[in-house]
């Protein structure tokens, strides 16, 4: 009895030992390859050939799940681009092995991919594209010699790892470290690793940069160097806004400073600080410019307004007032592109000029003239916004709600303090 129990534990483990054997199942691919791009749920790994000028690639799993593999849609090639397909079939890790000889111009690796390759050349001839290998958010790439040819850029997303164990060639490796992070092992031998660390999304990096240089001696000649941005990123911007302000006036329609509504436009020149991954605050000089659309018509003196509705010669009047002043805008961003945020901005401004406009459309123009209506204004404004900014709605880049918490006219003159709203489209 013993005996027989023993030979059925070693029958068991035997077919247990077999139904865990892995098996290949390949597809071929008869032609070389300038980029692959890996999409998730796989375990890839990039065997380079010498020799091999076409590629193989196969799936290689247990042979439980060979039908399965042979089934599952593993990669699409346009002209020279592969892309292996997200993993929606086999156990997510399942390993996919392309075999060639590994000279790319472009690599581009999904989110929580994982893959390993013995050896890679780059391939830029002059100048390498931004994004020669580029990692998506928490994937990996362990590379075991990496060949540089003509800098390639190699970008790291959040929580992403590119690992090398040995580097060759005798340029310069520019490593943009999103989020992400670069490994080394101490037996590379010959090269240099620049490693740039941005605290901020991807899109338009800062330009000024702090430079510190850590060397390591460990490291065989290998200089690794570390670069920490600024949070200014530099550049001076210029913007443009237009809005209007419906039926907004006295509650008294006999007030001769009501109006059909204003045309608000502003123009800001202005820089951007970088307070931390999400958050940024943009300041500088503005100029603001009202078109105000009045209900009544009107004659100004050194006394204010006079209405004198009915009147002839018929008369049209509008209003003008503009502002320079500080723009000052707090945003967060809500998307993974840089320039999609919801923001709250304050203007501070001062009165540049303001006239009351008369036109006489029923005299040919004739009598046609503008006053100086500066001693009607308040001298100061103060305009508190908040605005939803993208890029996804083509000319416009925002939309914004605003109001002046300041009255826009003194006190003397308009009697009642009447509160302005309105809507506005960033271009």
């Amino acid at each position: 009895m013993k005996h027989v129990a023993t030979l059925l534990f070693i029958f068991c483990l035997a077919q247990m030992s077999r139904a865990h054997e892995e098996i290949s199942v390949e597809q071929n691919i008869n032609q070389p390859i300038d980029k692959p791009e890996i999409q998730s749920g796989w375990n890839v790994h990039l065997i380079h050939c010498e020799t091999d000028s076409a590629f193989n690639i196969a799936i290689v799993t247990d042979e439980s799940y060979e039908h399965a593999a042979t089934e599952t849609p593993l990669c699409n090639l346009s002209q020279t681009t592969l892309t292996i397909l997200e993993n929606k079939t086999l156990p997510t890790g399942t390993v996919v092995e392309p075999k060639g000889n590994m000279k790319f111009k472009e690599i581009k690796i999904g989110e929580r991919s994982v893959v390993k390759a013995n050896r890679i050349n780059t391939s830029c001839p002059i100048t390498c594209k931004d994004d020669f290998i580029k990692i998506e958010q928490g994937a990996r790439l362990h590379v075991g010699s990496l060949n540089i040819i003509g800098g390639p850029s190699i970008r790291v997303m959040d929580k992403g790892i590119f690992t090398v164990d040995t580097l060759m060639g005798a340029d310069n490796a520019n490593i943009f470290l999103f989020g992400g992070t670069f490994e080394y092992s101490t037996n590379l031998t010959q090269g240099e690793v620049t490693a740039s660390e941005f605290q901020r999304p991807e899109s338009t990096p800062f330009t000024h940069r702090q430079t510190k240089k850590i060397v390591n001696d460990t490291v065989n000649g290998v200089i690794v160097v570390k670069e920490s941005v600024k949070k200014w990123n530099g550049a001076i911007s210029l913007g443009l806004s237009a809005g209007f302000r419906l039926d907004q006036g006295p509650k008294d329609f006999s007030s001769p400073f009501q109006n059909n509504g204003v045309f608000s436009l502003a123009l800001p020149l202005y820089t951007s600080f970088r307070l931390s991954p999400h958050w940024k605050i943009d300041a500088g000089l503005q100029y603001s410019f009202n078109y105000r659309f009045m209900a009544h018509q009107l004659v100004l003196n050194e006394e204010g307004l006079k209405i004198i509705d009915g009147q002839t010669p018929i008369r049209q009047n509008t209003m003008t007032n503009s502002y320079i002043g500080i723009p000052v805008a707090l945003s967060r961003n809500i998307g993974k592109l840089d320039g999609e945020n919801i923001a709250v901005d304050l203007f501070f401004g001062h009165t540049l000029s303001g006239r009351l406009w008369t036109l006489s459309p029923c005299n040919n123009h004739e009598g046609s003239h503008s006053d100086k209506a500066n001693h009607l204004l308040n001298p100061w404004k103060i305009e508190i916004g908040i605005s939803l900014n993208t890029s996804a709605l083509g000319i416009i880049h925002g939309v914004r709600i605003f109001t002046n918490l300041l009255p826009e006219f003194k006190k003397e003159y308009a009697k009642e303090h009447f509160k302005t709203i309105g809507f506005g489209f960033k271009l």
